[in-house]
C-alpha cells in the first residue's frame, strides 16, 4: 500500500516542507546587542563588596525593565512604540558576576544597538537621580536637626554662663554642663551623618557604569531554518504514512 501511494506520500512532504522553508526565508531576521553595567554598591570599599554588588544587580536587572526606564527611553527612541520596545528589550544579571547584561533585538544591527545602550543609559540616570533625590530628602531633614541642635547649644551655653556668672551652686552647674555635652554629642552626631550623606551624593554617580556599549552585531540570531525545515519534513512524512 505504501509503495502505491509513494508519491502522494513524497508530493505531501514536498509541499509541507518547501512551504516552511518558503516562510523561514522570508522572515526577517532578528538582531541582537547587548550592554554590559557594573554595579556597585554605594557603601562598598571600593567595590571589593562583591557579594552586595552581585545582590544588587539582581535587583537592578529587574529594575531596568520597569515603566519608568522605557518609558524616559523612548524619548530618545524615536519610532518605537511602548510594547515594541517592551518586547524588544530584556535583562538579566550575568551569572557569578556583578554585571547586569541588557539585551536588545531589532531587525537591524544599528537599531539593537542603540536599544541596548539607550535603555542601559536611561537606567543608570533614572537610578541615579533617584537616589540622589532620596539622599537629598535626608540631608534637608538633618540640616533642620543641626539648626535646632545648634540652638539647644547656644541656650545651655547661655544658661551655664548665667549660672557661673552669679555663683550658682556647683550641682547646678554639673547639671548644665552635662545637659550641654549631650547637646554637643547629638550635635556632633548629626554633623557627622550629614557630612556621609554628602559624601554618598558626590559617589553615587559611581555606583553604575557602563562596562561595556552595544555595538552592531554582525550576524543575526542563529536562524531556525533548517530546524523549522527539518521539523515539517517528519511532521509531513508522518502525516502523509
Amino acid at each position: 500500500l505504501i509503495w502505491h501511494r509513494l508519491w502522494l506520500i513524497i508530493t505531501g512532504i514536498v509541499l509541507c516542507t518547501g512551504a516552511t522553508y518558503a516562510i523561514s526565508s522570508h522572515t526577517a531576521p532578528t538582531y541582537e546587542a547587548s550592554t554590559l553595567i557594573q554595579v556597585t554598591a554605594p557603601d562598598s570599599s571600593n567595590g571589593s563588596d562583591v557579594f552586595s554588588n552581585q545582590a544588587l544587580a539582581v535587583s537592578d536587572a529587574l529594575l531596568v525593565t520597569s515603566d519608568d526606564v522605557l518609558n524616559a527611553a523612548l524619548k530618545n527612541l524615536p519610532g518605537l512604540t511602548f510594547a515594541q520596545l517592551q518586547q524588544a528589550v530584556s535583562a538579566a544579571p550575568a551569572d557569578n558576576t556583578e554585571l547586569v547584561q541588557v539585551r536588545g533585538d531589532a531587525t537591524n544591527p544599528e537599531l539593537a544597538a542603540n536599544i541596548a545602550n539607550t535603555v542601559s543609559q536611561t537606567f543608570i540616570q533614572h537610578e541615579v537621580a533617584s537616589e540622589i533625590a532620596r539622599l537629598q530628602g535626608t540631608a534637608d531633614l538633618l540640616t533642620q536637626q543641626l539648626a535646632t541642635a545648634k540652638t539647644n547649644i547656644n541656650n545651655a551655653q547661655n544658661d551655664l554662663t548665667v549660672l557661673q556668672r552669679n555663683g550658682a551652686l556647683p550641682a547646678q552647674i554639673d547639671q548644665e554642663s552635662a545637659l550641654l555635652d549631650t547637646y554637643q554629642q547629638n550635635y556632633d552626631s548629626l554633623l557627622s551623618s550629614y557630612n556621609d550623606i554628602q559624601l554618598q551624593k558626590a559617589t553615587m554617580a559611581r555606583s553604575l557604569t557602563i562596562a561595556q556599549p552595544a555595538t552592531p552585531p554582525a550576524q543575526p540570531l542563529g536562524s531556525r531554518k533548517s530546524l523549522d525545515t527539518g521539523i515539517a519534513a517528519a511532521m509531513s512524512l508522518l502525516l502523509m504514512l
